[in-house]
């Protein structure tokens, strides 16, 4: 999905920063990785992050270039949004969304 790092934190590695386009997002390893599952296997249709972009049609297609999964394409939802959502390689669901204008 195109983010970037500088370093990893901890001894052994555990924690790391991601950017890019201005989002941040922090990970750090689980102490207990069976604990940790996407959120819709909890409850159907819940990301388990949520990012706010400037184009969500450009951003869509290079991830689909990249070759990203994504679970639905561009479209604009009720609550004003013009949003797509991907997976990662974990199964964890994360949307991309921009505000529309009406």
């Amino acid at each position: 999905m195109g983010f970037s790092y500088e370093r990893f934190w901890g001894d052994p590695p555990h924690f790391v920063i991601l950017h890019r386009d201005g989002m941040h997002v922090m990970l750090r390893q689980a102490a207990e990785p069976k604990h940790v599952v996407p959120n819709w296997t909890l409850s159907d249709k819940l990301w388990d992050m949520y990012f706010w972009v400037n184009d969500a049609d450009a951003l869509h297609a290079e991830f689909v270039a990249r070759g990203a999964t994504i679970d639905y394409g561009p479209c604009d939802q009720p609550y004003g949004c013009r949003e797509f959502g991907t997976q990662d390689i974990d199964g964890h669901d994360i949307g991309f969304g921009q505000m529309v204008e009406k």
